[in-house]
């Protein structure tokens, strides 16, 4: 079978999936029903994956050696941040709040706007678990590059490149499961990452500020406007960042069954000229900088809500194959 006859067997397949998941939501099939079908769907997925070269689309994290490295890295992260987090606690209970509080909000969000076909709810909290934990290896990236090029400046504007990368790492090994098989998908576990990451770099942040005191209101401005920034456009800023991401990725599988690496370089070099971008006019233009980079963030946010759209309209054409409008001609 050539690669072009499995990427379309696959690309039926993975639509076959979509179909029985609408039909469950309707209760057309019962759960036993369900269960089998998918089953063996994702099986013969998995098979046409192994054929072409791929990891089996099940396996998230890709066999025994990545599994020991998300364990190393959660380990590292728990333990460099962790009595960062207690120290917040007992200081400033509020900070943590925010910290967590505020990213979890948008992922609520944005899950809820996946309304014809949600994401599972565990993978959507494990996107958001790789996403903190990966900060642990931005921050040593982010040390690696500051001892190169001995700059601040060139350091932070370097930090795109090293945080999407660790971002990235976990949104490419998302986008091999047959569950990431649409842009909106692509939106909920790109937001999800980055929102993750953002969370505990706000937790980093906050901390520093509390144990900076008064040197922090006299060079920064005040705490409360730095957590109100950190929490909204920075948040933001992380999720529009590695969505992007994202977003490649769920195109690439749609044209070709399964994204590469090749893929994943063109959705990371864009992802990290548009952070670089962002952490650039942080430096050049100070606090002129909001108005920019909110301008920034707004027009992916407003971008994303476009392929939202037009998702909505893809499953609701869906949906009239059970209303007798149609017949699913590809399953």
């Amino acid at each position: 079978m050539t690669k072009e006859k499995m990427r379309l067997l696959r690309s039926k397949f993975i639509r076959t999936l979509q179909l029985l998941k609408l039909a469950k939501q309707k209760n057309l099939i019962d759960d036993e029903q369900y269960t089998q079908t998918t089953k063996k769907y994702r099986k013969k997925i998995s098979s046409l994956d192994v054929e072409q070269g791929e990891a089996p689309s099940y396996e998230i994290l890709g066999g025994f050696a990545a599994k020991i490295f998300f364990l190393l890295v959660t380990f590292l992260a728990v333990a460099y941040f962790l009595p960062h987090a207690i120290a917040l606690t007992s200081a400033k209970p509020s900070y943590l709040f925010v910290a967590f509080g505020c990213p979890i909000v948008y992922l609520m969000i944005v899950y809820l706007l996946d309304k014809y076909e949600p994401e599972p709810k565990l993978y959507v909290a494990g996107a958001f678990v790789w996403g903190a934990v990966s900060t642990v290896i931005a921050l040593y990236l982010n040390a690696f590059t500051a001892g190169i090029f001995g700059s601040m400046v060139i350091s932070i504007c370097l930090a795109g490149v090293t945080e999407e990368l660790a971002k990235g790492i976990g949104v490419y090994r998302l986008s091999k499961h047959p569950e990431y098989n649409d842009t909106l998908d692509a939106i909920v576990y790109g937001f999800a990452v980055g929102l993750g990451f953002a969370a505990v770099e706000n937790l980093f942040y906050y901390y520093q500020f509390m144990q900076a005191g008064a040197k922090a209101n006299e060079l920064l401005g005040s705490v409360a406007t730095m957590i109100a920034i950190r929490a909204s456009l920075c948040a933001l800023g992380h999720a529009v960042f590695t969505t992007t991401i994202a977003l490649v990725l769920a195109q690439a599988k749609q044209v070709k069954g399964m994204p590469d690496i090749g893929d994943f370089i063109k959705g990371y070099f864009l992802a990290a000229i548009i952070h670089g971008a962002f952490n650039y006019f942080c430096i050049a233009i100070g606090n002129n900088s909001i108005i920019v980079n909110s301008i920034i963030v707004m027009t992916g946010l407003y971008i994303f809500w476009l392929v939202i759209k037009n998702n909505w309209k893809e499953v609701r054409d869906n949906n009239n194959y059970f209303k007798g409008l149609g017949v699913p001609s590809d399953i």
